[in-house]
C-alpha cells in the first residue's frame, strides 16, 4: 500500500503547475480545512507530507527530500505521508478536504495537490493559538510606539492568518500593529477571539501593502463598495492617479483609508474627467464637493459664464489633496473677480482672500443628510479642522448648536480622534435627558465619584442605557467599538419609543464578528437607515469609532425620528 500512495504521489509532484492550493486553522476545533482549484469536475489528489520528519523548514526542500528518497529507493511510511486523499472539484473546479487533527499540538507539514505547487503549512492547534493571546494584549496597549507589538505579531503570524507571507515583506510593520492594537486589547482570551484576530490583521496587512505599493492593481486597491459611477467617468491615468494618490499613507483604520480613498475617487475622477467640456465639469464639482467639501462661497458669487471656466481650470490643475484644491480654486476666483469680465459688482465687502486659514472653510451644508435648519445653513466651520471631516459637518454643526458636543480650546475639533465609551455616554446623556446636574450613587469601580463624566455614565445607567462590562467596571477611558456604540443608541432609542427592534433582517457580510449581545442594536439601526456599514457591505464591529463617526450616527438618530 506504502508502495502505491508512493508512486501516486510520484506522478502526482511531476505535474505541471496550473492550479493553486491552500489552507486554513481552524478557529473553534482542531482542523485543517484544504482548499483549491482545478478544473471542473477533476479527480485531485492531495498529500500532506511531514515537513518535520523530512527535517525540512520549507515546501521545496521538502519536496526535493521526498524526490532523492524515492530515487534511493526509500520506503515511504507514515512518518513521512502524514495524510493522502482524494477528492473531486465542483463544477467552479473548487475542491474542499477537511483533515482531523486531534491531539496534534504544532506540526510542520507540506501541502501538495494535483496541478498546484506545494504549500508549506505550520499547523498549531487552538489551544496553542488562543494562549498566545495574553502576550499579544498586553503588547496592544495604547503607546506612541507599536513596535513592541509588531515583533509580537511577526513571531505569531504563521499560526494566526493566511496572510503571513504578505505581513513580512512589509516594511511597515507598526503600522500594522498599530491598525490591530484597539481590537487586540479587547479580545477575549478564548478561541472565538481568533477569528476576529484573524480578520483585523487579514485587513491590516492588505490596507498596509495597498500603502506599500505592494497592492497596486485598481480594482483590488478599490475592494470597498464605492462610486461606481464617478470611477467609471474617470479616465484610465485618472483611475491609475486614484491608486497612486492612495500609496505612501499610513492608515491605522479601516475607516480612515475608505475615506481617503473616496474623496480622491471623487476629486480625481473630476480632474480627470473623460468629458473636458466647461458646463459638465461645472456640474461635476458641484455633485464631487459633497464629498471633496471645498468652500464654494466665493466661487458661486461669479458670473454664470465664468463659473464653468473656473471649474475646468481647475480641472487642469490636476489637485491631489484639499489643501492644494481650495488654494487652487481660490487663485482662479481672485483672478475672475479682478477681471472686467467677471461681472461681479463693486460693493463685494471684503472680497478679497484676506489670509484665509488652513480649516476655516464656510460650511456648504452638502452632508448626504439635509435638515431643514437655519443654523446648519448659515453657519461657517465652527471648528478650523472640520474639512478632515466634510461629511459630518452637519452633524457636528446640529449637534454643537444644541450644546452636546464641543470643541477644544484652541478652536478645533479633532473629528478624526477617537472617543472613548464615557465621552459617547455623555453626548448620548446630553441628547435625550440634557442633564446639568444629577445626584448619583456610583455603580462602577473605575468610575471615580468626581470624574467629570461620573453623572452621565450613572444616568445612563439608571435609565438602562448601558450596562458596564463586567465586573462592576465601565472602563470609561476605552474607546468604544462600533457595536457598543450602536447598542448605546439603540437601548436609548427604545426607551423614548423611537423605534422597535427588527429581527427581519440582511446580515452583513462579517455577521460572525458581530457580538450576539450587540446585533439586535446593530440590525435595528442600519434598517432604520440610522448606521451603515464599512466597505463592502460589511459593519467592522470591533473597529473604535472617532468622534466624528459618533455625531454623525447620533444626528442622523436625531433627525430621522424627529416627529
Amino acid at each position: 500500500m506504502k508502495k502505491i500512495i508512493s508512486i501516486l504521489i510520484a506522478s502526482l509532484l511531476m505535474l505541471q503547475m496550473v492550479a493553486f492550493a491552500s489552507f486554513e486553522l481552524g478557529t473553534e476545533n482542531d482542523v485543517l480545512t484544504l482548499k483549491g482549484v482545478a478544473s471542473p469536475y477533476e479527480t485531485v489528489s492531495v498529500v500532506l507530507l511531514n515537513s518535520d520528519n523530512f527535517e525540512c523548514e520549507n515546501a521545496e526542500d521538502t519536496v526535493d527530500k521526498y524526490y532523492d528518497n524515492i530515487d534511493n529507493g526509500a520506503k515511504m511510511t507514515n512518518n513521512e505521508i502524514f495524510y493522502y486523499n482524494t477528492v473531486v472539484a465542483d463544477a467552479d473546479g473548487e475542491w474542499e478536504l477537511v483533515v482531523p487533527m486531534p491531539g496534534i499540538d504544532k506540526v510542520d507539514l507540506t501541502l501538495v495537490a494535483t496541478g498546484a505547487e506545494a504549500e508549506y503549512i505550520r499547523y498549531v492547534s487552538v489551544g496553542f493559538r488562543t494562549n498566545m493571546i495574553p502576550t499579544l494584549k498586553t503588547d496592544a496597549a495604547p503607546s506612541d510606539d507599536y513596535t513592541k507589538l509588531a515583533e509580537t505579531i511577526e513571531y505569531y503570524i504563521d499560526f494566526i492568518t493566511d496572510s503571513a507571507e504578505m505581513f513580512k515583506t512589509l516594511k511597515n510593520k507598526d503600522y500594522v500593529a498599530e491598525f490591530c492594537a484597539p481590537v487586540i486589547a479587547g479580545l477575549s482570551e478564548d478561541s472565538e477571539s481568533l477569528t476576529t484576530l484573524k480578520n483585523i490583521l487579514n485587513k491590516a496587512i492588505y490596507i498596509t501593502a495597498i500603502s506599500e505599493g505592494k497592492i497596486a492593481d485598481f480594482e483590488d486597491v478599490m475592494y470597498f463598495d464605492y462610486d461606481t459611477e464617478a470611477v467609471e467617468s474617470a479616465t484610465e491615468e485618472g483611475q491609475e492617479k486614484m491608486v497612486e494618490l492612495l500609496q505612501g499613507k499610513k492608515y491605522t483604520s479601516e475607516g480612515m483609508y475608505i475615506e481617503e480613498a473616496k474623496f480622491q475617487i471623487a476629486l480625481q475622477s473630476f480632474n480627470y474627467s473623460s468629458n473636458r467640456g466647461s458646463d459638465y465639469l461645472l456640474d461635476k464639482l458641484l455633485e464631487v464637493n459633497e464629498v471633496i467639501g471645498l468652500d464654494l462661497d466665493e466661487f458661486n458669487d461669479l458670473s454664470k459664464s465664468n463659473k464653468p471656466k473656473a471649474a475646468k481650470k481647475l480641472a487642469d490643475k490636476k489637485s491631489e489633496t484639499l489643501e492644494d484644491a481650495q488654494d487652487n480654486l481660490d487663485d482662479i476666483v481672485e483672478d475672475y473677480e479682478g477681471s472686467s469680465s467677471s461681472g461681479g459688482s463693486g460693493g463685494g465687502g471684503g472680497g478679497s482672500k484676506g489670509g484665509s486659514v488652513a480649516g476655516s472653510i464656510p460650511y456648504s451644508g452638502s452632508s448626504s443628510t439635509s435638515i431643514s435648519n437655519q443654523f446648519i445653513q448659515e453657519q461657517k466651520y465652527i471648528y478650523s479642522d472640520m474639512s478632515l471631516s466634510p461629511w459630518a459637518a452637519d452633524a457636528i454643526v446640529y449637534l454643537a448648536d444644541k450644546k452636546i458636543v464641543n470643541g477644544y480650546t484652541d478652536g478645533t475639533f479633532k473629528p478624526t480622534a477617537p472617543i472613548t465609551r464615557a465621552e459617547f455616554t455623555k453626548i448620548v446623556v446630553e441628547a435625550f435627558y440634557g442633564i446639568s446636574a444629577y445626584e448619583f450613587e456610583n455603580q462602577f469601580t473605575d468610575v471615580a465619584d468626581d470624574a467629570w463624566y461620573a453623572p452621565y455614565v450613572n444616568k445612563a445607567y439608571e435609565e438602562g442605557i448601558i450596562s458596564g462590562t463586567g465586573n462592576g467596571e465601565f472602563c470609561p477611558n476605552d474607546t468604544i467599538t462600533r457595536q457598543d456604540m450602536a447598542v448605546i443608541l439603540y437601548n436609548a432609542s427604545v426607551k423614548h419609543n423611537l423605534i422597535a427592534e427588527d429581527t427581519d433582517y440582511k446580515a452583513f457580510a462579517d455577521d460572525s464578528t458581530i457580538s450576539e449581545y450587540a446585533k439586535s442594536a446593530v440590525y435595528t439601526l442600519k434598517d432604520s437607515g440610522i448606521i451603515s456599514g464599512v466597505g463592502e457591505a460589511t459593519f467592522s464591529p470591533l473597529t473604535n469609532a472617532d468622534r466624528a463617526s459618533a455625531c454623525q450616527m447620533l444626528y442622523t438618530l436625531m433627525i430621522k425620528t424627529t416627529k
